[in-house]
């Protein structure tokens, strides 16, 4: 079962006056601008949801925001969400999560919430984005509500067009179709950078001080197209929040990401000596050490000193190659049990041990540059997401759990049990680096945790 709220604010603040205060100790605001069923499943009942013979509308459809727009109808959708929106997230709960001793909060957003809906696209946004009334205004008050208690607001574009990953939080469930058409990467670009601009020009910067610019990419994205996205991405909002935190997922193979922005930004943000750095140093030292198969060390030593002086580093050709931001740029990786069904049938100790070392290890295959040296890239790391659940996948069991029964009851034996799993992540999650050059092992540092979900129904 996911973690009640209670259970988790008892344990934040009674563990809050001890942890680092730089560490980003964050909630997921789920379910909330971007649905999904199992959270709040009355949103998903009602006469309306059945048809004439008695079945349920979404029987032979994925209970998804698509769908659910698509069966009520635009007005009738835009009037329940409205009130979804208004009511799902309110002060009381920015206020008790801040006294919990919560910085940081993740919100979920679908990129239709600037209002580029297509024909044939079902999704609403209440009214004009940034109306009383519409999914923008609603975001934005509660970004006002964070900073008057000194929450920092990330927003993660969980959504795209096409859909990232097929999954029903994506807005869509179904295939993956993201990179299937180019228009679906440049309007998700164009929506980042509209969000960035709005809390800019709202004078929010100091509150919304993080972007995710993807949330759960596919592994079967073509990761030379993932990081063009990100790359452009990252440009666009950093035009308008110069030193915003970028956030980028690591499309569940953290190891993937050792060779990617090592500067912990894109290449044509990269100062001069970063820049010939990266072209002379790297990329040199493992070719001279013979590790790229066929290729002829004097050729490759040649090759590089044409590219090296090809390369124009006036900042006149490159205007943000001098740029260098306050924000940092992060690795974000996700970690549950209970999608596996073998995890699962875990005893539940069993799963803290998971936490210590599997789990560590997994997050620690990035990022570095030389792990056996115990030299990282700047590249930062994340825990966008993790849960108290362990035996217990968010399905029908959930969503229906007063019919079907399902659900294992909150005895004092499991609540115990919970506090200590949530303790084993929360402490894994701010784990300091261990970089001493005489290590057995070496392993990155990680600047902090968002859990999910912050509440349900």
């Amino acid at each position: 079962f996911f973690g009640s709220l209670a259970l988790m604010l008892a344990i934040f603040s009674a563990t809050a006056a001890d942890l680092p205060q730089t560490r980003i100790r964050g909630v997921n605001l789920g379910g909330w601008l971007v649905l999904e069923t199992w959270i709040k499943p009355s949103l998903f009942k009602g006469p309306w949801a059945w048809d004439n013979n008695g079945t349920w509308a979404f029987s032979d459809k994925s209970p998804d925001e698509w769908n659910y727009c698509k069966l009520l109808g635009k007005e009738e959708a835009s009037k329940r969400l409205s009130e979804h929106w208004d009511t799902w997230v309110t002060y009381e709960d920015i206020k008790t999560l801040a006294e919990a001793g919560i910085n940081h909060l993740r919100v979920p957003v679908g990129y239709w919430i600037m209002g580029d809906i297509q024909k044939g696209e079902p999704y609403v946004t209440g009214n004009t984005p940034g109306i009383e009334g519409s999914s923008l205004y609603y975001l934005t008050r509660a970004v006002k509500w964070a900073k008057k208690h000194g929450i920092q607001v990330w927003f993660d574009l969980h959504g795209a067009p096409g859909s990232q990953n097929g999954f029903d939080n994506s807005g869509r469930a179904g295939k993956e179709m993201f990179d299937h058409n180019e228009e679906n990467i440049k309007r998700s670009v164009q929506v980042l950078e509209k969000l960035a601009k709005h809390f800019a020009d709202q004078g929010l910067q100091d509150t919304m001080t993080g972007i995710g610019l993807l949330n759960e990419p596919s592994y079967g994205i073509d990761l030379n197209l993932l990081l063009r996205f990100y790359g452009d991405s990252f440009r666009a909002v950093r035009k308008h929040l110069p030193d915003v935190n970028i956030f980028i997922a690591d499309s569940f193979g953290p190891d993937r990401f050792n060779d990617v922005w090592t500067n912990g930004e894109p290449e044509d943000w990269q100062t001069l000596e970063t820049k010939k750095k990266t072209l002379l140093g790297k990329p040199f030292d493992r070719r001279l050490r013979g590790q790229d198969e066929g290729i002829d060390k004097e050729i490759s030593f040649m090759d590089l000193q044409r590219k090296l002086e090809s390369v124009d580093f006036e900042e006149a050709d490159h205007p943000g190659s001098f740029h260098k931001s306050k924000g940092s740029v992060l690795l974000d990786t996700h970690v549950y049990h209970m999608f596996s069904d073998d995890l699962r049938m875990f005893p539940a100790a069993r799963h803290i041990g998971r936490i210590c070392l599997f789990d560590e290890v997994n997050i620690n295959k990035c990022c570095w540059e030389d792990q056996d040296a115990g030299k990282p890239t700047q590249l930062k790391r994340m825990i966008g997401e993790w849960t108290a659940a362990f035996d217990q996948r968010p399905s029908g069991d959930l969503e229906y759990r007063e019919t079907i029964g399902q659900v294992h009851n909150m005895t004092e034996e499991r609540a115990e049990f919970l506090k200590h799993f949530v303790y084993a992540q929360m402490a894994e999650f701010e784990k300091e680096a261990e970089l001493h050059p005489e290590a057995e092992f070496h392993w990155q540092q990680i600047e902090g945790w968002f859990i999910w979900n912050f509440k349900m129904e």
